[in-house]
This record gives C-alpha cells, sequence and structure tokens, in this order.
C-alpha cells in the first residue's frame, strides 16, 4: 500500500526513517539472518469465523508486517487488538475507506501477544517521535515528558497536566498505580475495559460450552468469549442448566462457575469490584457506590473505580454528576482515555465549550477528528 499523500503516512514518515530497530532487536528477534518474528495465522471474517481452511505464514521485520503476500508499514498500523489468540488490526485505508480491518487467529496465545508487544513497542516509539517534532516547531516540547508502561514497554507521552499518582497505556488498557506497592500493580495489570459492559473490571477469557445427544443426533457447541466475571455470571448459570440434562457439559460449566465467582477475591484494596459492578448495571445505585466507597477508601487513586461511578450515574441519568466523576477521574489519571472520551461527550452535549476547549488544549488535541474514529466498532464482531 503506497504511503503518499496520506497524512497520517506523512505525519511518521520521517519518524520511521529515524527509528533504529537495531536497539529492538536484541528484545524481539534472534541473531543473523533469520532475525525476523514469523508466525503462521487463519484469516477470519468479520464474525470471527475462519475465511479460509489452510493456514497462511506472516512475518515482522521491525519496519513492515506481512500478511500472506500482503505488506503494511508500521505507520500503517493504527491499532492491535489481541483476545487470547484472536489478532484484530485496524491499518490505514484509502480515501474511500480511512481504515480497514483485520482479523486473523495465531496458533497460540503466546504468539499473539509477543506480535502485539512488538508491534505497540514501535508503534509508540514512532508516535512520541512524530509528537516530539510537531511540538518542537511550537517550542513547547519542554512541556511533555515520556515513561514506559510498567507491563508492556511501550512509551508514553505525558502533558504537564497529566502528569497525575497514576498512568494508562492505550496500548495493553492498563491503569497503573507508578508509586503503589506490588501487590496492587500486580492486580491493576490484570484489570481493563470489558468489551461487554464497558466497565473497568477483570476481563478474561471464558469458555461457553453445550453438549446434546438427542438418540439419533448428538454434538457440542463451543466457542471463547472475552468478557469481566460479572458479565459471564448469566451464562455460567445458563449454561449449567442448559447441560443438565446430557450430563457432559456440567463439569465446563461447573469450572466457569467458580471461576466468575472466586474471581470477586481479585485481592486487597480492590476486593468487591465485581459486585459492585453488577449493583451499577442492575440500577441499584446506593449499593454500588456504597461498594466503590469501600473501595477508594483502601486507595490513594483510582481512576478505573471513579470511571465506573460515572458510568452509573450516566445510566441513571445524573448527567452532572457522571461529570464530575469523570473529572476526578482524570485528576487521578490525566491521561485516562476512557474518562477522557465521556467528558468529551458530555461537554458536548451540554454545549459547555469552554470546559471542552479545556479539556482538549490539556489533551493537546487539535479540533479535528482523527482517522481511526472513522472506524465502526459495530461493523466487527471480535470474538475469539
Amino acid at each position: 500500500m503506497s504511503s503518499a499523500g496520506h497524512p497520517i503516512l506523512q505525519e511518521f514518515e520521517d519518524a520511521l526513517t529515524r527509528h533504529r530497530v537495531s536497539n529492538l532487536q536484541a528484545d524481539f528477534f534472534m541473531a543473523g539472518p533469520d532475525s525476523l518474528f514469523r508466525f503462521k495465522y487463519y484469516p477470519l471474517d468479520k464474525n470471527g469465523n475462519l475465511a479460509a481452511l489452510w493456514r497462511k505464514k506472516g512475518s515482522w521485520d521491525g519496519e513492515v508486517l506481512t500478511l500472506s503476500r500482503d505488506e503494511y508499514p508500521i505507520e500503517e498500523v493504527l491499532d492491535v487488538v489481541v483476545r487470547a489468540t484472536t489478532m484484530r488490526l485496524i491499518l490505514v485505508g484509502d480515501h474511500d475507506d480511512p481504515v480497514t480491518v483485520h482479523l486473523i487467529r495465531l496458533t497460540s496465545a503466546s504468539a499473539a501477544a509477543s506480535l502485539k508487544r512488538q508491534l505497540d513497542q514501535v508503534r509508540s516509539d514512532l508516535h512520541v517521535e512524530a509528537q516530539r517534532r510537531e511540538l518542537a516547531k511550537t517550542g513547547s516540547s519542554h512541556a511533555f515528558t515520556t515513561t514506559t508502561c510498567p507491563h508492556c514497554e511501550c512509551t508514553i507521552l505525558l502533558t504537564e497536566d497529566q502528569r497525575t499518582p497514576q498512568i494508562y497505556c492505550q496500548y495493553c488498557d492498563s491503569l497503573t498505580t507508578p508509586d503503589g506497592d506490588n501487590q496492587l500493580i500486580k492486580v491493576e495489570r490484570s484489570l481493563g475495559i470489558c468489551d461487554e459492559c464497558g466497565m473497568y473490571s477483570q476481563p478474561q477469557q471464558f469458555t461457553i460450552f453445550y453438549f446434546y445427544f438427542l438418540i439419533v443426533l448428538w454434538g457440542w457447541y463451543s466457542r471463547q468469549t472475552f468478557r469481566c466475571p460479572g458479565c459471564m455470571r448469566h451464562d455460567a448459570w445458563k449454561m449449567l442448566f442448559g447441560n443438565a440434562l446430557f450430563l457432559l457439559g456440567i463439569p465446563v460449566a461447573l469450572v466457569q462457575l467458580y471461576r466468575v465467582y472466586s474471581s470477586d477475591v481479585i485481592g486487597g484494596p480492590l476486593k468487591g469490584l465485581d459486585t459492585a459492578n453488577i449493583a451499577a448495571r442492575q440500577g441499584d445505585l446506593s449499593r454500588s457506590v456504597g461498594l466503590y466507597q469501600q473501595i477508594l477508601d483502601r486507595l490513594e487513586a483510582s481512576a478505573g473505580v471513579k470511571y465506573n461511578v460515572g458510568l452509573a450515574l450516566l445510566a441513571m441519568g445524573e448527567h452532572d454528576r457522571a461529570t464530575e466523576a469523570f473529572e476526578v477521574a482524570l485528576e487521578d489519571c490525566g491521561n485516562y482515555a476512557p474518562a477522557f472520551q465521556y467528558l468529551c461527550q458530555l461537554y458536548s452535549a451540554t454545549g459547555d465549550q469552554a470546559k471542552l476547549n479545556e479539556l482538549n488544549r490539556r489533551w493537546n488535541i487539535e479540533p479535528h477528528r482523527d482517522d481511526a474514529e472513522f472506524l465502526d466498532e459495530d461493523e466487527v464482531e471480535f470474538v475469539s
């Protein structure tokens, strides 16, 4: 795909030239002539079903991602999302279709995680370099600093207003308290935004399995899903009763039930987060806020929990109080993108242009639409 004339590609063009892949080879690649990451994958359709029966070959050399015969320079990769072995690649398209989506299934979860990590680390370096060059033009580069995500080692750029007790990594969706103890940082790594309910929780992979036997017809249905334990509880009970007649599916259902209920003991100060999230989704505002407050009393900062409070208030139509919750979430984590996105929508809906402009200034965002926003998330059902 040609990079000529596309604004996103032009933004990264010089940064890619300056990027030294040799500094990353020790972490990513083997030495010698085969110093690239090779993998095999199955192409998927937009519903996550196999689009081909045979595996295809892919590779990543630090600058170009190759899928079969198609090559994609790293500056064309807008986003990478992994759920177990399934990877969703959001790539630069053409003028008629600004972005394109590729779904692939790698042969192992470790291969998918490793490929994402390598792509994201280079993407983050290029993004920071491009931003620094833009800031240098206005003489304001001194107002920014960089930090490294402790989980995925991506580079994160922060403005002066975003230097807060917590940092958010958009690449691995982690919210971290750098000055927290090791137990808290370890627990925070497992937390993120649930694909299904959109709440700050502990999303993970679950199995949905049904076995049936009808004398002349028997078989099973199985699929993997990535969601938080609270979202999985209903399906876990449904799976238990649905398999009760034929027995063979009961062990799988019992394992999933144990996982969704035992996970509420996330550990330490975040214990009870699942219960609070479930109460919020059920509309029990007073109970959920009370449970969230118990968690906040044990933490010095938690933008994710305050973000959940904002979602609960928003669901109840309490727009003013929800706005306040998202604002205090940004006080704990100045670059927490989920809270920022809701605040932008709320400020726009209420016509508070002054606050919207100030929020964009703090995020160093110009009043234009990014190409990645053209992607309609409803167009792709992302299941593994």
